[in-house]
C-alpha cells in the first residue's frame, strides 16, 4: 500500500475543515477523486441525529475510498467531521491502518474508537 495516496479532510490544529496531504500541506482543489469538498463536509458521514463520534461509513467510488465519521476532537461544533480519502479501493481495516500511520498525530488526538456503522441505511452501499 505504499503507492496509495491518502488525504485528510477535516481540522488540524484549529477549527475549520480543509484538505491535507500526508506531509501536512493544505490543498485547495475543488474536489478530491470523485468527491467535491462540499460532499466530504457532512454528506458522506452516517445520517444520525446524535452524530456519534467515531461511527464511520466507508465509501467506494470510481476506484477511490473515503472513510467518513463525526469528529469533534478539535472543532467542538456539531457537524464537525473527519474524512480520509485514498486513491485506491481499500477495506475498512486498510484505510484505518493507513490513516493511523500517515496522519499519526491527528489520529492519536481522538479519544474514541473509529468503528464501522453497520446500522445506517447509507452503510449498505458505495456513494
Amino acid at each position: 500500500m505504499t503507492n496509495v495516496h491518502l488525504f485528510y479532510f477535516g481540522p488540524i490544529g484549529e477549527a475549520g475543515h480543509y484538505l491535507w496531504d500526508h506531509r501536512g500541506k493544505m490543498l485547495w482543489p475543488s474536489q478530491i477523486g470523485p468527491w467535491t469538498l462540499g460532499e466530504l463536509d457532512g454528506s458522506v458521514q452516517p445520517k444520525r441525529v446524535d452524530q456519534a463520534e467515531g461511527l464511520a461509513l466507508l465509501h467506494h467510488k470510481d476506484g477511490w475510498t473515503a472513510l467518513a465519521f463525526w469528529d469533534r476532537t478539535i472543532d467542538q461544533r456539531m457537524g464537525s467531521n473527519s474524512v480520509y480519502v485514498a486513491d485506491a479501493v481499500l477495506s475498512f481495516e486498510e484505510i484505518v491502518e493507513l490513516a493511523r500511520s500517515r496522519f499519526e498525530h491527528r489520529w492519536n488526538q481522538m479519544k474514541f474508537e473509529v468503528r464501522l456503522d453497520t446500522t445506517s441505511d447509507s452503510s449498505k452501499g458505495a456513494k
